[in-house]
């Protein structure tokens, strides 16, 4: 019985990182360290003149940041750390958005 628990127990933690992995897997390196990007809501950014504006941060992105977007989600690359916070690297939009 504790095998069965602890197979299980693994498991579950297996699928939760591999998950993990793949949610950051098609984020080009210039634009996440790891840490940077996340997915955002569709209402949550709109397409400006110059580009894409993330509304919740008041964020920016010009054209040469604007990526498409490989699993059919906006995604915001924005930086975290001290040294780049706020900094607006990369953006991924819906093919056609």
């Amino acid at each position: 019985m504790r095998f069965v628990l602890l197979f299980v127990a693994v498991a579950g933690l297996l699928v939760a990182v591999a998950h993990k992995v793949t949610a950051h897997s098609f984020y080009d390196p210039e634009c996440c360290s790891g840490t940077d990007c996340k997915p955002v809501a569709a209402e949550d950014v709109i397409e400006t003149e110059t580009g894409w504006k993330h509304l919740p941060t008041g964020t920016e992105f010009t054209r040469d940041m604007v990526k498409p977007s490989k699993d059919n989600r906006f995604h915001v690359c924005i930086g975290v750390n001290t040294w780049d916070l706020g900094k607006p690297y990369c953006i991924y939009i819906l093919q056609g958005a």
